[in-house]
């Protein structure tokens, strides 16, 4: 089972956007990119994070005065619903969300569409609410399409 990433969230620029992550790496997948003290991320455990982005392939000088490369950084909430799902809570910005998702794509994940994303609902009603949910674009609709799926 390959590990796959979306974005869960409108791809509008907003404030805040959640990407998902899900399959057996995909723990692992986010490693590569944050550094997590202590125990961490443990299922049902919500983190904050700096997610390194390496500035090699853009920057003219990849290695800082310590020899050090380059990155920049975005800050990130971390949540681990399940064992095989992470969730990225970040800047909602068209650039930042791309980046990210590249990296993970950079490290083996499969981008896919939310459309293709598992749906852990049992009821096919609630399925169809939560993939309107990944669409709406109003406070409204998602008001009352969270109501329909519960």
């Amino acid at each position: 089972m390959n590990t796959i990433v979306t974005r869960l969230t409108p791809a509008v620029p907003a404030a805040i956007a959640t990407l998902g992550i899900a399959g057996p790496d995909a723990l692992s997948a986010i490693g590569s990119f944050v550094r997590l003290p202590g125990s961490g991320l443990q299922v049902g455990s919500v983190r904050f994070a700096t997610w390194r982005i390496p500035l090699e392939q853009a920057s003219a000088h990849p290695i800082d005065q310590r020899g050090q490369p380059r990155a920049a950084a975005e800050h990130v909430v971390l949540t681990r619903p399940a064992r095989d799902l992470v969730e990225v809570h970040c800047h909602g910005g068209v650039a930042v969300c791309q980046r990210l998702l590249s990296d993970l794509v950079g490290v083996g994940c499969v981008a896919v569409g939310n459309e293709h994303w598992p749906s852990r609902l049992n009821c096919p009603l609630a399925q169809a609410a939560e993939q309107d949910l990944q669409l709406a674009t109003t406070d409204r609709a998602a008001a009352v399409l969270l109501d329909q799926m519960n």
